[in-house]
């Protein structure tokens, strides 16, 4: 858990030296965005997952992981909603 505190410039002055600095760099694709994926992938085998996060590539990849299973559970139900619908009808 992160903490912020906020302090006056000569209380930030008189502060001892960090322990430790942490880096975040960002970018934000505006040409060749049909590459992001690629990149992504390649940039992720190569850091480690704690150093490196791409968002376009999270979401891919749990589409993948689940679009099967969407599929396949939106198809049981649209056959339950016809089966059913059918069944009705033919008592009526």
């Amino acid at each position: 858990m992160d903490s912020y505190y906020v302090v006056s410039d000569q209380d930030f002055e008189g502060l001892p030296a960090p322990k430790r600095k942490e880096n975040y760099h960002a970018w934000q694709v505006t040409d060749g965005k049909e590459n992001i994926l690629a990149a992504s992938k390649k940039i992720g085998e190569v850091l480690p997952p704690h150093e490196f996060f791409a968002k376009d590539f999270s979401i891919y990849q749990l589409n993948k992981q689940y679009g099967l299973v969407l599929f396949v559970g939106l198809f049981i139900g649209i056959v339950f909603f016809v089966s059913a619908g059918s069944f009705l009808y033919f008592r009526l």
